[in-house]
């Protein structure tokens, strides 16, 4: 019997779903920020994982800063259309 062989993509079939696995992390580590002491152990491995999570949802999304959206000028709303409609599939991920 011949194998099948699976394919393998650059990014995941379903980036919004990863992006939203992400932004949960990274709201669990801004609550460790807050519970822990500044600068100290806990808190600087947290931040590392931030970086990470910032890292990542940057390369899927084609957008530096996906999760700090656009400036303190802006509307709340204009700060998270971006986010939203493109996990919510209403924006294209880039390919």
């Amino acid at each position: 019997m011949a194998s099948r062989r699976k394919s393998r993509f650059e990014r995941p079939r379903d980036p919004a779903q990863v992006v939203r696995s992400l932004r949960a992390c990274r709201e669990a580590m801004t609550k460790v920020h807050i519970e822990t002491i500044p600068f100290g152990p806990t808190y600087r491995l947290a931040s590392g994982v931030m970086e990470a999570v910032d890292a990542f949802a940057d390369h899927l999304s084609g957008a530096k800063g996906y999760f700090h959206g656009a400036g303190g000028s802006a509307s709340e709303a204009a700060r998270h259309y971006n986010w939203m409609a493109r996990e919510k599939g209403d924006l294209p991920w880039p390919r």
